[in-house]
């Protein structure tokens, strides 16, 4: 609770924005996990986040999932009700979460009435709003390919239809530009990745959905794979690293928790960088990407955390 109240002092004013670097043709700000409810704290620290993102002049800020914790109605009128209000990022995407699936935590769920709450709220806050948990969107020229579970389990379910259309979807993509990068958007890691499979959270993609997505996504160039779910906070290195090669071309990207770490051993606590409010800015050049830590909460990037990712048209030459 002392770490809580020390960051809520930090100044969130939202500053004048600063401008792209030189020879950048697209900025993300990625967040995700920020799980609002109706309860003050939680949006205490979403407030200031989605201020001060703005201070990082992105050309869209990105969600990757578990908007809200319960995906019920209530959650989501907080949630959208504090991005129309605060958020200064003109361009948005979310993708869904197995949290905003639930559409009650307590109790059976209910995923069509969650589904729909999901696809109803997010097409308010884009002015788009997709006819499934799967579609694509593009920002500056860059496609972004979002999937989402088809089911209500804490694991996600990808079904033979939304991956056989994912297929369709890079393929269609690769036509304009046949080496990517090409941004796949899904609130899941796959399977061992990111510590999943190798210790008690195991809640990958489910069946057999994990080897099968890699394997579609591994016959392209230059494709960045963006999660989050577990919670954990920025590393740099290791099998719980934020950012790791998988395959012969997969980046994959899995994103800090943006409101709270996770629980390890009956404490309230996550490896890395342990702030709350923490995400990525993803910066794209012509023959790279380079992501960086960021504080939206605190309003400043944090270099320490920094990858650059070469995009060639063979990472095997």
């Amino acid at each position: 609770m002392k770490l809580l109240q020390n960051v809520l002092k930090a100044p969130f004013a939202l500053k004048k924005p600063a401008p792209k670097p030189e020879g950048v043709l697209l900025r993300a700000a990625l967040v995700s996990d920020t799980h609002i409810t109706k309860a003050r704290y939680r949006r205490a620290l979403l407030i200031p986040t989605l201020k001060n993102a703005a201070r990082f002049a992105p050309d869209a800020i990105l969600f990757a999932g578990d908007c809200t914790d319960n995906g019920n109605a209530p959650n989501w009128l907080a949630f959208a009700g504090d991005v129309e209000k605060h958020c200064g990022v003109k361009t948005k995407l979310f993708a869904l979460g197995n949290h905003d699936t639930w559409e009650s935590y307590h109790g059976a769920h209910d995923y069509k009435s969650a589904r729909d709450l999901y696809l109803a709220f997010t097409g308010r806050l884009t002015g788009e709003r997709p006819a499934h948990v799967y579609f694509t969107r593009e920002v500056n020229g860059f496609p972004f390919i979002f999937l989402g579970s088809e089911s209500d389990g804490v694991s996600s379910y990808l079904s033979e239809t939304q991956l056989n259309w994912l297929e369709g979807a890079l393929a269609a993509a690769a036509k304009d530009r046949p080496q990517g990068p090409f941004f796949v958007v899904h609130h899941s890691p796959m399977n061992h990745t990111h510590g999943v499979g190798a210790n008690e959270h195991s809640m990958g993609i489910s069946g057999d959905a994990s080897p099968r997505l890699q394997a579609i996504l591994d016959r392209c160039q230059n494709v960045i794979y963006i999660c989050g779910h577990i919670h954990f906070g920025l590393q740099k290195e290791g099998p719980l690293a934020t950012v790791q090669l998988v395959g012969n071309h997969i980046t994959s990207v899995c994103l800090p928790g943006c409101e709270y770490g996770e629980l390890f051993n009956g404490k309230y606590a996550s490896p890395g960088y342990p702030l709350p409010g923490t995400g990525l800015l993803a910066d794209v050049y012509r023959n790279r990407i380079v992501f960086t830590g960021a504080s939206f909460l605190l309003n400043r990037e944090i270099p320490v955390f920094r990858w650059e990712i070469p995009l060639a048209a063979d990472r095997n030459n």
